[in-house]
């Protein structure tokens, strides 16, 4: 066993370890570590992938946790590429101004701000009192160039107290698509709570658990998803830590997430709302909170396997040339779990320079720029990158009218006409 892995045998919110094991996606590479060179090949790590549910908080999560300097100092997913996230970001700044009166003082902080993507919004409307925390040197550097200022270090409880002390608190925390990365979560919202001002709010967006169900989103598990949220747990946990859930959103983001808003419970100008009473009502009737709910998830991935595999060897075998559309960690969980490899899919293209001239992980795909599709013209495009497929589709009009063919793989591969 690798020194960079440790096997959690608790639940990482409530302790408890009465865990159950839903799915096994075998031993996988990191979904993130991109290659360059033979060499990289022959030294490439390889790790089991289970996802365990809690009995007694009902929170799913990685029972497998790589050392997050493993994952994270150095980090080829880059936000700002992808037009969708700028114009999610550009709503979200409009509602929370608005919604908390925010002044033009106010101290926003985002924890894992990537780029600066939405701090950069938030300077655009008017709000420049902004600090991303990134712990990915290459990404934190890109964000301070781009006038976004950044520390280059992980979130912690510490940092969060620290952090109150020197810059005073802030009026709201953002933590997007980070909460489920953090093995220490209890320490996490800690830190957030320690930061927050009494009358802030801390606002986490995570892929929600019943779009994942829903779907069989089994490719948005790789290890550096730890946690896969619910609102039943996170009240719990944000109870734990000092913090009320006060309000939760379903946006269409990454396949489906849920954004969460939490304050301080002395915050009176922030009550609970209705909404967090009806997400705990729909996710019991989805059955989030028993394990029968959830065994259906393998056998999903085992059905959509079998599906897209067929679909790739028919093509295949009627010499058909097909690529693929993206590089995100979600499609390389995807293609190692059914073993697609450059005998189905020649190569991928990404709009990332960060990934460009790479190789994926574990199934080794060389990594092209997207005008790849137009000088190449396969016949059928897989797109990895299915939960940013209307715009992909859209950005690719000219190789569709050639005659090219897009494939979505998830929830069940099918060929769009």
């Amino acid at each position: 066993m690798s020194e960079n892995l440790v096997i959690r045998d608790t639940c990482r919110i409530c302790g408890s370890r009465d865990l159950h094991l839903v799915l096994d996606l075998g031993r996988t590479p990191l979904a993130n570590a991109y290659l360059k060179s033979a060499a990289e090949i022959a030294g490439e790590q390889w790790f089991p992938l289970t996802v365990r549910w809690c009995g007694n908080c009902h929170l799913l999560q990685l029972a497998e946790v790589v050392a997050p300097e493993v994952l994270f100092s150095h980090y080829l997913y880059a936000s700002g590429f992808a037009d969708a996230f700028h114009a999610h970001n550009r709503a979200l700044v409009k509602q929370i101004k608005k919604q908390f009166a925010l002044k033009r003082n106010a101290q926003i902080v985002e924890v894992a701000s990537n780029d600066g993507s939405l701090l950069k919004a938030y300077q655009t409307a008017g709000l420049r009192n902004v600090l991303g925390i990134e712990p990915a040197s290459n990404l934190a550097e890109m964000a301070n160039q781009a006038g976004v200022p950044t520390l280059n270090q992980f979130f912690s409880e510490s940092v969060g107290r620290e952090l109150r002390d020197e810059r005073g608190p802030a009026a709201v925390v953002h933590a997007h698509n980070v909460l489920a990365h953090v093995d220490d979560i209890r320490g996490f919202v800690h830190g957030a709570a320690a930061l927050l001002d009494d009358e802030g709010v801390f606002v986490v967006e995570a892929p929600y658990l019943i779009d994942f169900l829903l779907r069989g989103e089994y490719d948005t598990v790789y290890h550096e998803h730890l946690s896969y949220l619910a609102v039943e747990p996170t009240v719990r946990l944000y109870r734990d830590c000092g913090l009320e859930v006060c309000h939760v959103e379903r946006v269409a983001i990454h396949g489906g997430s849920m954004r969460v808003f939490g304050c301080l419970p002395k915050n009176q100008k922030f009550p609970m709302q209705d909404s967090v009473a009806e997400m705990l009502s729909l996710e019991r009737s989805h059955r989030t909170n028993s394990l029968e709910g959830l065994l259906p998830l393998a056998e999903k991935a085992a059905q959509q396997k079998r599906e897209l595999r067929e679909l790739l060897e028919r093509l295949k075998r009627d010499g058909k040339r097909v690529a693929a559309y993206g590089a995100p960690a979600k499609g390389n969980t995807l293609l190692n779990y059914c073993q697609i490899g450059t005998d189905l899919i020649a190569y991928t293209v990404d709009r990332s320079p960060l990934k460009q001239g790479l190789l994926t992980p574990g199934m080794h795909l060389p990594i092209y720029p997207p005008a790849k599709l137009l000088e190449d013209q396969p016949d059928y495009v897989v797109i990895l990158a299915w939960n940013f497929a209307e715009e992909i589709m859209a950005q690719q009009a000219k190789y569709r009218a050639r005659g090219g063919r897009f494939i979505l793989p998830i929830p069940k591969p099918m060929v769009v006409e």
